[in-house]
């Protein structure tokens, strides 16, 4: 970074000097010197404008300032002194004294022949233009050439930073392999060195995280099944009432875990893009009424389902997934219905589940599709599941490159609206 700004600096101590040394030329080499013709001009006609009132006398005084103003590219009025209000008492002393006096750039006030003369710039006279060019091309010159000296520090810091902008982007979007290139010229100082260090540390870490959670989801499975084997044993053997209650117990603990299990192992997949969407041209409905049967033969709610018939080109599998996991934590907290709508609008696919429970607070909606999050409501209290159905949710419509949001309807319940684009 040090170099960078140091880079900056030199170049606009560079571009202010070559500025100044190029103007300088401009107006001393190229372009004529009007101050100087018209200074020259003003001494020599102000002399002739003396040796005229010194000779012919102040009668004549008037024609020779005539004379003057027109050879000097002025303009003259005859003013009264109460026109003049504004001098101050040394200013009049010194008209009087002097007989003549600058009041502004360029104009003068003459007292001859007991007459008072304001002499002001004749603006049809081009000279005056090229006066006022001269003043104000420093200023539109140094910012022209500041302008385009942005433009070229723009074009270099973004030529550096949109590599390291899109590897940023990428990374955060899962990505992981994503790094920003270090190659001279290219890259911002150190930072991007320092930002594939902290990539390769970071996507290491995830790495190491998805290992190890699929491979103790793997290592589960073994004694789960040996656990299974022997409860299957012990329902050969004739038991008491009570031992039957905690067998039965334990075999519904034993379903409980492998559906963990394989949550998990799908979240894996999913979140290791695995299992990226293979979409296939098919409609909804051929899926989602059996799905919506299954359930309803568990759910003590009805379930209203609202599907289209056209064909959509998304991963049917994966939605069907993402769908269970949606009506299955309706019915969960329905207390008389579940609603599930899906539809095609305006080129997106839209899925729609909503329950008529306790609804989610507002501040916990985003948090619900992390895994294993709880929340502190009645919603979330003895509602049972394993806080992977929601995240599986959410991987499945990202994978989909849609957007997944919790809204309330009118009976304060939680509405889910998947949507995704089908072109």
């Amino acid at each position: 970074m040090r170099r960078i700004f140091l880079e900056i600096f030199a170049g606009s101590f560079l571009c202010f000097f070559l500025g100044l040394v190029s103007m300088s030329y401009y107006f001393q080499e190229i372009r004529p010197d009007y101050d100087t013709q018209l200074a020259a001009t003003h001494v020599s006609s102000f002399a002739r404008v003396v040796d005229d009132v010194t000779v012919i006398g102040h009668e004549k005084a008037a024609s020779a300032i005539e004379k003057f103003v027109r050879d000097s590219f002025f303009d003259v009025r005859v003013i009264d002194w109460k026109d003049v209000n504004g001098l101050s008492s040394h200013k009049h002393a010194e008209l009087k004294e002097k007989r003549a006096i600058s009041i502004d750039d360029n104009e003068y006030l003459l007292y001859i022949g007991e007459r008072l003369y304001y002499l002001f710039p004749d603006r049809q006279y081009s000279i005056w233009g090229e006066l006022d060019y001269e003043d104000s091309f420093a200023f539109y010159w140094f910012g022209g050439v500041f302008f385009f000296y942005s433009l070229v520090v723009v074009f270099l810091l973004h030529r550096r930073l949109k590599p390291l902008e899109n590897a940023t982007y990428e990374f955060a979007n899962g990505v992981f392999s994503a790094r920003a290139p270090e190659k001279a010229g290219i890259r911002l100082g150190a930072l991007n060195e320092q930002f594939n260090g902290m990539a390769q540390r970071v996507s290491q870490l995830i790495t190491s995280q998805k290992q190890l959670s699929n491979a103790v989801a793997h290592e589960l499975r073994t004694p789960l099944f040996r656990m299974e084997c022997q409860l299957a044993l012990l329902d050969e053997l004739e038991v008491n009432e009570d031992v039957q209650r905690h067998l039965d117990g334990l075999a519904a603990d034993i379903d409980e875990l492998e559906e963990l299990v394989e949550e998990l192992l799908y979240y894996a997949r999913l979140e290791g893009l695995d299992m990226k969407p293979c979409r296939t041209l098919e409609a909804p409905s051929n899926w989602l009424n059996l799905l919506v049967k299954k359930h309803q033969v568990v759910s003590p709610v009805p379930i209203l389902l609202e599907c289209t018939d056209e064909e959509v080109n998304v991963d049917h599998v994966q939605l069907q997934r993402a769908m269970s996991n949606l009506i299955g934590n309706a019915i969960r907290y329905a207390n008389s219905e579940v609603k599930v709508k899906v539809y095609v609008n305006n080129g997106q696919f839209v899925l729609q589940v909503e329950d008529d429970g306790p609804g989610i607070p507002e501040f916990e909606r985003e948090s619900v599709f992390k895994p294993f999050y709880r929340i502190g409501t009645a919603r979330d209290r003895q509602s049972g599941g394993h806080g992977l159905g929601l995240a599986i949710v959410a991987q499945v419509i990202h994978g989909h490159l849609g957007t997944i949001v919790i809204e309330s309807n009118e009976r304060s319940g939680a509405v889910f609206v998947a949507t995704l684009p089908i072109h």
